[in-house]
């Protein structure tokens, strides 16, 4: 699979390899107290966010920063992390996943289904 980050010209994981684990998005249960737990168990594996919507994103963007970061935000510990971006919208994924980008996550996996 591809996703906008390794389409970028940004390296996010510098000189090392992908991680070979990844820890999948589960809804209620990729949350952040279960991230730090897998954190302190492995700095190896890429971590997944719950999936969020592009309509979410938009929509806390709209309503201000305080709802962006309710939704968004993450440890810096958690690094790396990815962020999956679900919706049907190509501009509204693409407006979505750019917003993502820029929160700082290292990956947007987008799920189209």
């Amino acid at each position: 699979w591809t996703t906008l980050r390794q389409q970028s010209k940004k390296d996010w994981a510098g000189s090392k390899p992908r991680p070979r684990l990844s820890v999948a998005p589960m809804m209620r249960y990729t949350d952040h107290h279960f991230r730090t737990l897998v954190r302190l168990l492995t700095k190896e594996t890429l971590l997944f966010t719950e999936m969020v919507t592009a309509d979410d994103v938009l929509a806390a963007v709209s309503e201000g920063a305080g709802s962006l970061q309710r939704l968004l935000s993450f440890d810096k510990s958690q690094h790396p992390i990815a962020v999956q971006l679900g919706g049907r919208d190509p501009e509204k994924l693409a407006k979505a996943a750019n917003i993502c980008e820029s929160v700082g996550y290292d990956e947007v996996n987008l799920n189209l289904g």
